[in-house]
């Protein structure tokens, strides 16, 4: 067979694949990278919020927020991490503290809103350990926090160009040792390049987040099925997308809804219908004035209403909103016609409650966040 006629042939086949399915994988967090050398002018509180929700609000309501939020970066001429809060005496080996926290004030901004973030580092020489505890002690007391991530392209760069590969021992620890502070936090790996992930381990029950950063791609359908053939490689993990690269600007450019219509693309060419897809729209191009058209509009109303809401003892619900049994709010947020909806959506009864002191004593308490995007579970309490 002519060398010519096999891609023509491999790429009909594939379209008749996917022309044939009925389902496709999930699109399941949605939001962006954020560093300290990337968006100009750097976002505020609000706009960040914005960028998120407006992320996930592509993808339905089931789509949850989600930053890979860098709060260490390389100092390529030390080798070091250089962490973006204080030290507070604490002290690590090739780990350096900033006189100012940049990030408490914007966590503090998430956790009223609903939107989650992985924390991620650009670890250098740094024992990746250490990184997690300076980390984690210093953020794991918000509820925004969904995990701890390691950009791979930077572990030990000292000793291999674009990093040295991660053995299932190396991620084994480290899951374990995020886990130590939250058994739902969440490690998310970060390369181009298979071989620099652990072979085989994947996490407690495959709940490894692993993201592709390429950025060498030169069309959406080259680009999007590269990104399938990536999670098909770590299915059944979520698999990520850090995508918006200006050296792709060429062909995202011309679509209508670049994240959107990306995200969708690769979860309709993912092999695995049940896979989590997450796509990350890269700082650097945040200010594009397509991107910032989509992303930056303020969600109105801007005000955050917050109310309880109560589930049955026996299980904290994963789809919180499906099982919440009833809802308390104060007579502000229940005399709201578009919030007092959500509430008793699915039958849900409201008690109109000043104090929240009637909370039922066999329930499980979550507290929640509502925009008129959605409605975000933000932390959970057993009810006393």
């Amino acid at each position: 067979m002519p060398n010519t006629l096999k891609p023509i042939i491999l790429l009909t086949i594939a379209a008749l694949l996917l022309a044939g399915r009925t389902q496709s994988a999930t699109v399941t967090f949605a939001g962006a990278r954020s560093s300290y050398y990337g968006a100009r002018p750097w976002p505020d509180n609000q706009e960040w919020g914005n960028i998120l929700l407006n992320m996930a609000a592509f993808f339905g309501d089931d789509c949850t927020p989600l930053a890979i939020w860098i709060v260490g970066g390389i100092n390529q001429n030390s080798n070091s991490c250089m962490l973006e809060f204080p030290a507070e005496g604490r002290s690590y080996p090739k780990i350096t503290f900033a006189s100012n926290d940049k990030h408490e004030p914007i966590l503090d901004y998430f956790d009223q809103i609903g939107a989650r973030v992985i924390l991620q580092v650009e670890s250098g020489d740094a024992d990746i350990l250490d990184c997690i505890d300076a980390v984690l002690g210093q953020y794991s007391h918000h509820p925004s926090v969904a995990g701890f991530g390691i950009d791979n392209e930077w572990y030990f760069v000292s000793q291999g160009e674009w990093g040295i590969p991660v053995t299932d021992d190396k991620a084994r620890a480290w899951d374990e040792k995020i886990k130590s502070y939250n058994p739902d936090y969440r490690l998310m790996l970060k390369h181009w390049e298979t071989n620099r992930m652990p072979d085989t381990y994947r996490g407690t029950d495959n709940d490894m987040i692993f993201v592709n950063d390429a950025q060498g791609t030169n069309s959406f359908d080259e680009h999007c099925s590269y990104m399938a053939r990536w999670a098909d490689y770590f299915a059944p993990c979520c698999a990520g997308v850090q995508t918006g690269y200006p050296n792709n600007e060429s062909w995202w450019g011309n679509l209508d809804n670049p994240p959107k219509q990306i995200g969708e693309g690769v979860a309709a060419r993912a092999g695995d219908t049940n896979q989590e897809i997450f796509i990350a729209w890269v700082d650097f191009s945040l200010r594009n004035s397509k991107i910032e058209g989509l992303l930056f509009d303020d969600i109105q109303p801007t005000a955050i209403a917050r109310s309880f809401a109560v589930a049955p003892a026996d299980r904290k619900p994963a789809r919180w909103s499906k099982a919440l049994s009833g809802a308390f709010a104060g007579p502000s947020h229940a005399g709201h016609s578009g919030y007092l909806r959500l509430l008793t959506a699915n039958g849900r009864t409201v008690t109109v409650d000043p104090t929240h002191a009637r909370l039922p004593a066999a329930a499980y308490v979550i507290e929640v966040v509502q925009t008129n995007r959605r409605m975000s579970a933000v932390r959970g309490r057993a009810a006393q």
